[in-house]
């Protein structure tokens, strides 16, 4: 007996739930529309959560920076390649974007004077100083757009996959998709869908800095359901990133402004291959470096030499890399581990996947080619043409997602949900079709797939290279039909591998097509074949083994896991998936300890398994404070179930600095670690679900965070504290068990402040 779908309806589906998903879903919700977003990861989380945060605004440091300007820039960065109008579109709205994001609560740092401070120096591309960066990189950004959808209770389904749009009358009309938490098949009729699904970084992991999650789902749902790809051969490679150790591989450093005036690339025999590298663009680096891999001019473990060290002397240099990139450079130097990187000696890096530039064809309004079918986001083909201007990634998020809200939310007024019956069967036959008793290994054929692309789309790719992975798909997409997954059921990651992997064979097809027919412009760097790369040493191994708590006690696994290192938590468990479990249930996210999604209990102790390393004999487990779904997946909803309607009116936009309570506040992750401590939740006697409706640091960090924020009134802070003992602050007994992963004194700085607070609101003395 196949599963039947639960039906659901809305005037404007929006797939995924980052930046520009929350963009649409604000602006569709102003317009009068009901919405419904689905997203796989929990909302506001994904690449602009995870990203530097530094943001292109318009005029925010010169006064003869206006739109023509800005735009010329763009249409230069790319080559010629970009559309016009969409670039025209974008320089219009930016600083409008800009101030639609301080309007949902994001905070700058500021001078004295009350001006946005910037960057030291342009970054390459731009010809004047307009990037703004933020205390707290993308997580400022992303909590500002999660309280905004919190604020406007936008309707939002988290672990939830879309597998197929659904056509009707020659128009989008909904989706099918795979709800994991609940284990159920979702038919969803809609006036209009939006596609905000983001990037295709995980094509080419573990050389990406991507998400997991951007697989590049949007063009192949867009495309299998008729609409027109733009560029979809230009794939950005940011010119830095680590490719040692093996646990670091693909996280990036930096831009290349980080190189500074006197930053080198040497080859593998310490030959210059490239000076003044600020003053380049992220797609000529990255081809230059790509085309000395080819040349095999590299190391044996496949990069190239970066050498920062004759900046050291320069103050300028020192201090630009402390405003801009100290945050995200510490969180890779973190990486080596025991072998800890210094600026005094050379990095060893190669490209990695950043961005995509191609996409979806659309208009500045996001209107697609199929009628009803929107996009926004990096799911938008066009915009940048050969190349992306650095910083402009999240303010197209904003531009970009508020046009197509509005634009989806207009259309879906005028165009009502219609009969779906023949797409949704259609539809549902193709999804019936994996199902069956478990067979073959959806991550392993990802594996090889990933593999592949790397060698052959990477940042210089050859004719030779492109046939090779074009036939190789063949043999990749034979294999596919073959695998089973099982039924519909709760976190099924067999099912989830299987969708993705359909996805990645999508677009991996896309890209190759667009390049071997595509001439040598911008991203796509097309060179002659290929020296053969000296390779490696065979490294030394060593073995540990480690017990993985599955779903039930009879089922814990026992991996041993061997290599040249000792491994992160989540090495240990993308081998064990790989090699002896796949259908082992567990999230992961950025691997730079910024999503939060990983974490896990790593011998009783909450810990990020992209940063915690293990020892023979370490127990890997789920988090004991939050319901289970399965195996080392749980339920991550508690703070927005607990705020939903509740959150404080967004403060007014300051002309101040926020404080440095504010900037410290804004470290939090999301990764609920803090839970384990708290007697209300920890090995809790209580439900789980019924320990959730109970207040928890989390929670009081988000009310707390309000209320520290500059221009908070009065209203707000009372607001935010009456919130706070409505959810149960008084319960907090101030034990101090509460701990944080990133540092921030939940105690001192969250639960104390909000308790003196509310006793000054109450006419009580403080309790001690």
């Amino acid at each position: 007996m196949r599963p039947s779908p639960e039906r659901l309806s809305t005037d404007v589906l929006v797939l995924g739930g980052g930046g520009a998903g929350i963009a649409v879903a604000c602006e569709a919700r102003a317009q009068g529309a009901r919405v419904l977003v689905l997203t796989k990861d929990p909302l506001a989380t994904g690449d602009t959560r995870i990203s530097t945060g530094i943001m292109a605004v318009r005029g925010s440091g010169d006064a003869g920076d206006d739109a023509a300007r800005l735009a010329a820039n763009m249409l230069a960065a790319g080559e010629g390649l970009g559309d016009p109008a969409l670039v025209r579109a974008f320089a219009q709205d930016n600083p409008g974007a800009y101030g639609w994001l301080l309007a949902s609560g994001l905070r700058p740092r500021r001078t004295p004077d009350g001006h946005l401070r910037l960057l030291h120096a342009p970054m390459g591309g731009h010809d004047a100083r307009r990037s703004v960066p933020h205390p707290n990189g993308g997580l400022d950004i992303a909590a500002a757009l999660g309280a905004r959808a919190l604020r406007e209770e936008i309707d939002a389904l988290d672990d939830t996959w879309a597998l197929r749009l659904l056509v009707a009358a020659g128009r989008a009309a909904g989706a099918l998709a795979y709800d994991a938490r609940r284990g159920r098949l979702l038919e969803v009729h809609a006036g209009a869908v939006v596609l905000a699904t983001g990037g295709l970084g995980a094509l080419f992991a573990p050389h990406t800095d991507q998400c997991r999650g951007a697989t590049g789902d949007g063009y192949a749902l867009a495309a299998r359901a008729g609409a027109a790809l733009v560029h979809m051969e230009q794939v950005q490679f940011t010119p830095f990133g680590l490719t040692w150790p093996a646990s670091s591989c693909g996280l990036a450093i930096g831009d290349p402004l980080i190189a500074g005036p006197r930053g080198v690339l040497l080859d593998r025999d310490g030959a210059v291959l490239a000076e003044a590298l600020h003053r380049q663009s992220r797609a000529a680096l990255a081809g230059l470096i790509g085309e000395a891999l080819v040349q095999g001019r590299g190391t044996p473990e496949g990069g190239v030499w970066l050498d920062l060290g004759p900046n050291l002397g320069d103050e300028g240099w020192a201090e630009g890399v402390r405003a801009g990139f100290a945050k995200g450079l510490g969180r890779v130097r973190r990486a080596y581990g025991a072998r800890a990187a210094r600026f005094e000696e050379p990095w060893q890096i190669t490209p990695t996947a950043h961005y995509h530039m191609g996409g979806v064809r659309a208009d500045p309004d996001g209107a697609s080619t199929l009628p009803g079918l929107f996009v926004a986001g990096q799911a938008l083909g066009g915009l940048h043409g050969g190349n992306r201007l650095g910083s402009t990634s999240l303010s197209e998020l904003i531009v970009f997602g508020r046009r197509a809200g509005r634009a989806s939310a207009r259309w879906a007024g005028l165009h009502p949900t219609s009969d779906v019956h023949a797409a949704a069967e259609e539809a549902l036959a193709a999804v019936h079709a994996w199902m069956g008793p478990p067979r073959g290994s959806p991550v392993q054929l990802t594996r090889r797939l990933q593999s592949a692309a790397w060698r052959s789309l990477g940042p210089a790719r050859t004719l030779d290279g492109l046939q090779s992975l074009l036939s190789e798909l063949g043999a990749l997409e034979e294999a596919a039909r073959g695998l089973r997954v099982g039924e519909c059921s709760t976190w099924n990651t067999r099912l989830i591998e299987r969708a993705e992997l359909e996805s990645l064979l999508a677009v991996a097809r896309q890209v190759a097509e667009a390049a071997r027919t595509s001439p040598s412009q911008g991203a796509h760097r097309v060179v002659p074949r290929a020296v053969s790369q000296p390779s490696a040493p065979a490294p030394g191994t060593q073995a540990l083994t480690v017990t993985i708590q599955r779903s039930a006690a009879a089922e814990a696994l026992r991996f041993t896991w061997r290599g040249d290192h000792r491994p992160t938590a989540l090495e240990v468990l993308q081998a064990a998936q790989a090699q002896d479990a796949p259908d082992l249930a567990f999230r992961y996210g950025c691997r730079t300890a910024l999503c939060g999604l990983c974490t896990i209990e790593i011998n009783g102790r909450p810990r990020l398994a992209c940063r915690d390393r293990v020892k023979d004999g370490d127990r890997l487990s789920a988090l004991s404070s939050l319901p289970a779904l399965r195996d080392l997946v749980v339920e991550r909803s508690a703070v927005r179930t607990q705020l939903a309607g509740r959150l404080p009116g967004t403060p007014a936009v300051p002309t101040t600095s926020p404080s440095a309570a504010h900037e410290a506040l804004g470290r939090c992750i999301d990764c609920y670690a803090c839970l384990e401590g708290c007697p209300l939740h920890a090995r809790n006697p209580l439900e789980p679900d019924e320990a959730l409706r109970w207040g928890n640091p989390c929670t009081f960090l988000h009310l707390q965070r309000v209320r520290e924020s500059p221009g908070a009134s009065a209203e707000v802070q009372q607001q935010a504290v009456s919130v706070a003992e409505e959810l149960g602050l008084a319960a907090c007994a101030s034990c101090k068990g509460c701990r944080c992963g990133v540092g921030i004194r939940l105690v001192q700085d969250v639960i104390e402040p909000l308790l003196e607070a509310r006793s000054v609101l109450r006419g009580t003395p403080p309790r001690v």
